[in-house]
């Protein structure tokens, strides 16, 4: 845009500000806008409101949409402010061209307004794609004759409107997540899955824990794999030379910017942005209430927003989020520990890794006589004194491997005296499983009253018990008589104790086994030994469960002071057994009608059991019962040595046999049978018993024989019809394109000589009805020669040697459009490539596919004002598949099955002129390319062609 100063005195220009003066300094006469003394009323008047405007404007003028806007604009252009006044839209917005076009030009077209809000545009204006978000409103603009001129467009940024409330989303739903959290892993999980979620403003995170030997291990990472050059699992904080910065970071306790990722680790994740971040922000993790680090959390800058300080305030939120969660579990720990701690009577204390006591409970005071706060953080040799700690010691270091340890000795008392204890030292393990202190439970045990809560416990612990276990417990007296029955009786019976103690309870029994079961009881209780008895009980529906019954007696002094029992409910057993032997019967009765047999050798003493069914072999089982040698005398002899060796194997390597052999029947005729069987070795691997079956398969063996010779007949008269059909297609070829070829010349040589005549009779008079007659014949020589040439493109398809070569799709549809750019001369066509990807194929004929295609959309859009055609793909596992849609006239789906077949149309010749040899030529081709075909269309509403090329190997595409 040149600056040459105008003479142009204008009260609207010197209204304008800034952009006021800048309009006013530039020749427009140079420019599509012409002079501004030329400009129309509703162009100054637009331009009027826009620069007078607080608000970002901008006027697109014209058919080359000028650019015309107001000094709050000018904040939005960035540096591509000045050049962008008075610049065409699709130069100066290139980078969103695609999405803006169609937003101007559906405005121009339609006359409709349309507003947007908050949309994302990756906008390059200061040298960088940056993330910005704006609500526009298009409105337009109608000049003196009540045609649209232009476009007047409002502009409002809410970049810092999305990004805040786009944080403070993550950051509350960090704090929810992570409210419930009952472990530091889980408090890790859900911590970084809810950063996940955000991947604009977090590419990708890295969740580092220290763990005791000084090294940071990957707990959990966002957006990119683990184990990658940038998230090694572990890492030595007393390297300097790490690539993140830890062992840095855990010295100065601050923040740090690293930057060079991508010398330092190439590309890496960009969460949603298709750019490789190229710096990150380490952040350390610290302990609550303590300058000790916890961990480090590393994220990633995303690659679209300028990094500046309420980007790093929110990522320092997020990492206090987090270390706050990690923190708030151990806390929450902590504090129901030391509530049930200081309830309980027991001593309880918790000592560190580094042996220094960080708790201690009421009891423990009492007993030393000093105050928490006295010990805390001393170490125990402090507290306890040399002697003490050298007692313990080798407690302590043992507990301090792992392993949880339970001691007896003596230990001092508040009054300078000692008692016997009884303690326990209690590993405590963090996240990574290293041990980061033990917890001391000390019970007093040289009170007698610690045998009365012993007892009191043992009551406890039995009650508990026999009131969870799934059987009914009873208790019964020296006479026999229940004493106490647990609650599993009453709810099985339904019963209440006045019709369950004493002998109440034998009316529960079955009628039909009560008397046995009240006789055995009652001599069990004289004699004083064990009782077991099975018996149906009913049930407070009425019904009857088979149940077991068992007792032992209690002695003191050789004399039955009580009895302990337990009734356990074995009715599905039972039932399991009846139906056991049911299908037993059943296996029996189905061996028999299957033809089958099941055998038992034992190994070790050479002796075979046969089934009673064992039939197969035309002989009594017992004929050859005696060992296995006698079962292989009759066995075919050209099968003894492959069953042998099969049968042998499966010994030798304790694998299941699995063989198949022909026997002799004692009439000389033969039978094939199966054998599998499983065979069984001890501990040492040393086989010794074999179980299986035999099946008589000769029906099945006589029927594959006879498919086999069906197979070959059929495979033999498929080549020769095969043969036959091949040499037919060729000859048919070879027919089509001398035909096509003989054809060429004569109706060349038509539409040449009728040329030279009509040139002729232009200088002779030739009435109106003889001039159509030459006219047609030299249209239809004309058409008659297009299809010729269709035909032999047809056939040279299916003769032509195909040459593999990597293509870029890219580039051939590009060719395609610039041979397709005087055919579309004059025409609104809205033509959209997707980025497409690389195939193999030959060049001439995927070229032609593609002409094909295009041609075709072309064509049927013809009756539409505003053409769209749209060309893609998608990427599939084996094969790539390529689309072109239009929206065009369409096709009804009735018909789709005729249009790749040549000559068939579907459409009048007389409005879409074409010969039906196209979609032909088509198929043909992507056939020979091992690729598919179709089609979809709905009639008025398009239509979109497919067509699939597979996915070559190297050394397939050589």
């Amino acid at each position: 845009m040149t600056g040459v100063k105008a003479a142009i005195s204008h009260n609207f220009f010197t209204r304008g500000g800034e952009m006021g003066k800048l309009i006013q300094s530039i020749n427009w006469a140079a420019t599509p806008l012409g002079s501004v003394k030329t400009w129309s009323p509703s162009l100054r008047n637009s331009l009027s409101i826009c620069l007078t405007s607080p608000l970002p404007i901008a006027l697109f003028w014209g058919t080359d949409l000028v650019q015309l806007y107001n000094d709050a604009y000018r904040l939005i252009l960035g540096r591509k402010h000045p050049q962008a006044m008075g610049q065409p839209a699709q130069e100066c917005w290139s980078e969103i061209w695609d999405a803006m076009q169609l937003i101007l030009e559906g405005v121009l077209h339609t006359g409709q307004a349309t507003q947007l809000d908050n949309q994302l545009l990756l906008l390059d204006r200061y040298g960088d794609v940056e993330e910005c978000y704006f609500s526009f409103s298009y409105s337009p603009i109608y000049d003196e004759m009540g045609a649209i001129a232009g476009v007047f467009t409002t502009v409002t940024q809410t970049t810092e409107q999305v990004l805040g409330e786009r944080r403070l989303l993550t950051l509350g739903e960090l704090a929810s997540n992570t409210a419930e959290v009952k472990t530091i892993e889980e408090a890790c999980r859900v911590s970084i899955d809810t950063l996940s979620r955000n991947p604009h403003d977090l590419p990708f995170a890295l969740l580092y824990l220290i763990e005791a030997d000084g090294k940071a291990r990957l707990i959990k990472t966002a957006g990119i794999d683990r184990e990658t050059a940038a998230s090694p699992t572990s890492v030595d904080l007393t390297q300097d030379m790490e690539t993140w910065c830890m062992a840095r970071v855990s010295q100065t306790k601050q923040v740090e910017i690293v930057n060079d990722l991508a010398t330092r680790f190439g590309t890496l994740p960009g969460g949603v942005w298709n750019i490789s971040p190229a710096a990150a922000l380490v952040m350390p993790l610290f302990q609550a209430g303590k300058s000790g680090l916890r961990g480090f959390l590393i994220v990633g800058i995303s690659p679209c927003r300028q990094f500046d300080s309420k980007y790093q305030d929110f990522l320092i939120l997020v990492a206090n989020h987090l270390a706050n969660a990690i923190a708030n579990v151990r806390a929450n720990a902590e504090i129901e520990l030391s509530s049930i701690a200081n309830a309980l009577p027991v001593l309880i204390s918790f000592v560190d890794s580094e042996q220094r006591y960080r708790f201690c409970n009421r009891a423990y005071e009492v007993w030393f006589g000093r105050s928490a706060t006295e010990i805390y953080g001393k170490y125990l040799w402090e507290a306890l004194g040399e002697s003490v700690y050298e007692a313990i010691r080798p407690y302590v270091q043992q507990v301090l491997t792992g392993k949880q340890v339970t001691f007896e000795t003596q230990a001092a008392y508040k009054d300078g005296g000692t008692r016997y204890i009884r303690a326990t030292y209690v590993p405590q393990l963090d996240s990574l499983g290293t041990v980061e202190g033990f917890v001391v439970l000390v019970n007093d045990i040289s009170e007698p009253k610690l045998v009365e809560e012993a007892l009191q416990q043992s009551e406890e612990r039995f009650r508990v018990l026999a009131e969870t276990v799934p059987d009914i417990l009873f208790i019964a007296t020296s006479e026999g008589g229940y004493e106490y029955l647990n609650p599993k009786w009453y709810a099985y019976t339904g019963l209440i104790p006045e019709t369950s103690l004493d002998w109440e309870w034998v009316e529960a029994v079955h009628p039909g086994d009560r008397q046995q079961v009240a006789a055995s009881w009652l001599e069990t209780v004289q004699q004083g030994h064990f009782w077991e008895s099975r018996y149906r009980l009913r049930s407070k529906d009425g019904t009857y469960r088979y149940f077991w019954a068992r007792a032992l007696p209690v002695k003191k002094d050789s004399r039955t002071i009580q009895w302990i029992g337990a009734i356990a409910d074995i009715d599905n057993l039972v039932r399991a057994e009846s139906a056991l032997r049911s299908s037993e019967e059943r296996l029996k009765l189905a061996s028999q009608a299957a033809k089958l047999g099941t055998f038992e050798w034992n190994i070790q003493t050479n002796q075979v059991f046969w089934s009673e069914e064992e039939t197969l072999y035309g002989l009594p089982a017992a004929s050859f019962a005696d060992e296995y040698r006698n079962w292989l005398q009759i066995v075919h002899p050209d099968d003894i040595e492959q069953a042998q060796q099969d049968l042998l194997q499966a010994v030798a390597s304790c694998t299941n046999l699995d063989t198949e052999f022909r026997i002799i029947l004692p009439d000389g005729s033969g039978r094939w049978l199966a054998a599998k069987a499983q065979v069984f070795c001890d501990s040492n691997n040393q086989p010794f018993r074999m179980i299986g079956m035999n099946e008589d398969i000769t029906e099945r063996k006589q029927a594959e024989a006879e498919i086999r010779q069906l197979n070959e007949s059929l495979e033999q008269r498929i080549k020769e019809r095969t043969a036959q059909l091949e040499a037919a297609n060729k000859e048919l070829e070879s027919f089509s394109y001398s035909v096509s070829h003989d054809l060429r010349a004569p109706f060349r040589h038509i539409a040449g000589f009728v040329e030279l005549l009509q040139k002729r009779l232009n200088s002779t008079s030739l009435d109106e009805t003889s001039q159509r007659y030459l006219k047609t014949i030299a249209t239809t020589a004309k058409q008659a020669g297009i299809l010729i040439d269709e035909l032999l493109t047809f056939s040279r398809m299916g003769r032509t040697e195909m040459r593999y070569i990597n293509l870029d799709m890219q580039q051939l549809v590009q060719e395609v459009q610039r041979d397709l750019i005087t055919q579309t001369k004059g025409r609104t066509i809205y033509l959209h490539i997707e980025p497409l990807p690389q195939v193999q194929g030959d060049p001439s004929m995927l070229r032609l596919v593609l002409r094909n295609l295009i041609d075709n959309a072309v064509k049927y859009t013809q009756t539409r004002t505003f053409a769209e055609v749209t060309i893609g793909s998608t990427n599939n596992e084996d094969e790539v598949v390529f689309f072109v849609r239009d929206n065009g006239v369409g096709f009804s789906m009735q018909y789709v099955h005729k249009l790749f077949g040549v000559f068939q149309r579907l459409h009048n010749e007389s409005q879409f002129e074409g010969t039906g040899v196209g979609l032909a030529n088509v198929q043909r081709i992507i056939s020979r390319h091992n690729g598919r075909v179709w089609a979809e269309g709905i009639v008025g509403n398009g239509a979109t062609f497919y067509f699939s090329l597979p996915k070559l190997s190297k050394k397939e595409s050589e």
